[in-house]
């Protein structure tokens, strides 16, 4: 849809590249969605975290529901079992 309506994505690629970038050279401490581990899950997720120059300083809080917290857990239990999957194979 999104490449239909707009014909391409190819700059909002490249604006997103730019901002992480120039957020990571100078130090701009801003909070970009990444993937990132989540020690409460035991994975790595999409989620929020604040980066600066050293890279990431830490996943952001979410408030989830009990329903969302179910849906995340079981979202990382799916990646840990691919991962385990692929690096045993």
């Amino acid at each position: 849809r999104i490449i239909s309506a707009k014909g391409s994505t190819y700059y909002g690629i490249a604006a997103c590249v730019a901002r992480l970038s120039s957020g990571l050279t100078q130090n701009r401490r801003r909070i970009h969605q990444l993937s990132v581990w989540i020690d409460e899950f035991g994975s790595y997720l999409s989620w929020p975290a604040l980066v600066g120059s050293e890279g990431i300083i830490r996943p952001m809080p979410i408030k989830l529901t009990e329903k969302e917290m179910m849906t995340v857990s079981k979202a990382a239990k799916t990646i840990r079992g691919a991962m385990n999957e692929a690096l045993n194979s």
